[in-house]
């Protein structure tokens, strides 16, 4: 998701969610005749949907959940697709894998892993989902060895009619390619692939709370850190909503997320649309006990 926000200038403030054609690059700072304008492509929140309740399925689960990643499972196996096994997960029992996936309203920003309990079923959902009609998740990823996955992909190219080029997009053998055993390592080796290709170097990474925040609530100062130089907990384009009485999401912690939150509340005593301030790590207590290695920000604070 693309995003401008103008910082400085005749608009500032402005917001749209367009490409612009005279951006190269992301994050990046533009002058224009018009002000500056902070221009960044954004993720989307991952949802994550796992096809089978398996051992390794519960290993991957079991990892999403700790970076808090919406989860849908399915599988056609009741006593495996317990409450107590996906405690957050939205799960789908069935016996109609072509059915199931027609309800789903995919996004390009999701993720499919297939890992049902054979390879007839991980064909289906495979067929299905490389079928549906819409927008397709831009990951999908098969578990199988490469014996396996050239027999379900001959079976899609031969019966279905499925391109190579289209079959070239899915990651089949699943994960990156370091030495896997247990569950807990195949599940690793799947959510770093799908972070490291759904996360490249310039992405924005906002967390869905304070997207949802930007979206839907009133009389905010969005807080973004513009610019950066040298070590700190947070990259540029990551954000935190302030209001009077609350905070949703953050820019690294500490002291220097401490002034910002109190900056942007003497700002919302004000009449100012935009705001620019510099702060550095450097001179901070953590800093002077060794807890950080010493950075410099500038942080830009617009008014919703």
């Amino acid at each position: 998701m693309y995003r401008y926000t103008y910082i400085s200038g005749k608009k500032e403030g402005q917001i749209g969610y367009d490409k612009l054609p005279s951006m190269t690059k992301y994050p990046s700072i533009e002058q224009t005749e018009d002000g500056e304008i902070f221009f960044e492509n954004i993720s989307e929140p991952l949802k994550l949907y796992i096809f089978g309740a398996g051992h390794v399925s519960k290993a991957v689960y079991n990892q999403a959940e700790l970076l808090d990643i919406r989860t849908v499972v399915v599988d056609d196996r009741a006593e495996f697709l317990t409450p107590e096994r996906f405690k957050n997960a939205t799960r789908v029992c069935t016996e109609d894998y072509a059915a199931t996936i027609a309800s789903f309203d995919f996004k390009k920003s999701d993720a499919v892993v297939i890992m049902t309990r054979g390879h007839k079923d991980d064909y289906l959902v495979l067929k299905y989902t490389l079928l549906k009609e819409g927008e397709h998740p831009d990951y999908i990823g098969m578990i199988g060895s490469k014996t396996k996955v050239a027999h379900v992909y001959d079976k899609l190219r031969t019966i279905d009619g499925i391109s190579d080029d289209v079959l070239e997009s899915v990651h089949s053998p699943i994960g990156l390619p370091f030495d896997t055993e247990t569950p807990e390592e195949i599940a690793l080796s799947i959510l770093a692939e799908i972070y490291t290709f759904r996360h490249p170097k310039g992405m924005s990474i906002v967390e869905e709370n304070t997207l949802k925040a930007l979206r839907n609530e009133k009389n905010f100062i969005e807080v973004i850190i513009i610019k950066k130089n040298g070590s700190g907990p947070r990259n540029v384009g990551s954000r935190m909503i302030v209001k009077e009485d609350d905070v949703i999401g953050t820019i690294g912690g500490g002291a220097v997320e401490n002034a910002c939150i109190l900056d942007a509340r003497e700002m919302l005593k004000t009449s100012k649309i935009t705001m620019q301030k510099d702060y550095s790590l450097e001179s901070t207590t953590a800093a002077n006990l060794g807890m950080v290695c010493g950075g410099h920000f500038r942080v830009a604070f617009v008014r919703h």
